[in-house]
């Protein structure tokens, strides 16, 4: 891909998914990443990823390391865990620009 094309993706729930909720876990020593991680791992924790988004206020949130720890379906927000500084924000999935370098297109 030429360094100046950034790979467009369609936002929906789940491509959003796909992209933020993943699980990296540990099972007869191997590692794997999922959606979900199954009751008998060893080990697991979150997929981290890069983040560029607008607050509710209309601030610009970006973030290198950020998890998603939960996510509301019904109000269509995601909880974003900030790695570095530990900060926890809701983040509306139609204020969702980037997730690593992928910009999110509204449809």
């Amino acid at each position: 891909m030429a360094p100046n094309k950034q790979k467009l993706i369609t936002q929906s729930y789940q491509n959003l998914r796909y992209l933020t909720e993943k699980v990296r876990y540990l099972k007869k020593g191997q590692w794997y990443t999922a959606l979900q991680k199954p009751a008998d791992c060893e080990q697991w924790d979150h997929v981290e990823f890069s983040l560029r988004a607008i607050s509710s206020s209309g601030e610009k949130m970006d973030g290198d390391r950020v998890i998603c720890i939960g996510v509301d379906t019904h109000g269509h927000k995601r909880r974003i865990k900030f790695v570095e500084s530990g900060e926890i924000r809701w983040v509306y999935d139609m204020f969702i620009k980037q997730i690593n370098n992928a910009i999110i297109v509204m449809h």
